[in-house]
């Protein structure tokens, strides 16, 4: 793993957060964020050092998911190296072993198979 492992918020609207200390960034487009990843992946990207645009640090307040947002469905959060370890668990069950969630969550279909996911 790169020396970053940003967090991940997924919100039941759609988007996701892309968060690490120091930068946060929303995202409506998952293709984006999936860019952004695999830069940080690949590149050893880090986007405070390599000075990213887009950190909406003074827009936005930290994400901070607790169980019970999650719980309550209006969040989904994982670490990058989480993403991955799903992305190479790769069969359906992955869904029981990673509590993923149900349907209606394309946002985070759609980024893992970005990363490689094979559902």
């Amino acid at each position: 793993m790169n020396k970053i492992n940003p967090d991940i918020i997924f919100d039941n609207g759609g988007g996701a957060t892309l968060q690490i200390d120091g930068y946060i960034h929303k995202y409506v487009d998952m293709d984006q964020l999936v860019d952004d990843l695999t830069a940080i992946l690949e590149d050893d990207g880090d986007p405070i050092a390599d000075g990213w645009d887009g950190n909406e640090i003074e827009d936005y307040d930290e994400i901070d998911v607790s169980w019970e947002d999650e719980r309550n469905g209006g969040y989904r959060s994982y670490s990058l190296g989480l993403l991955l370890n799903i992305v190479k668990a790769g069969e359906a069950d992955a869904r029981d072993s990673f509590d993923m969630p149900g349907d209606g969550w394309h946002n985070v279909v759609k980024t893992l198979k970005g990363l490689g996911w094979k559902d």
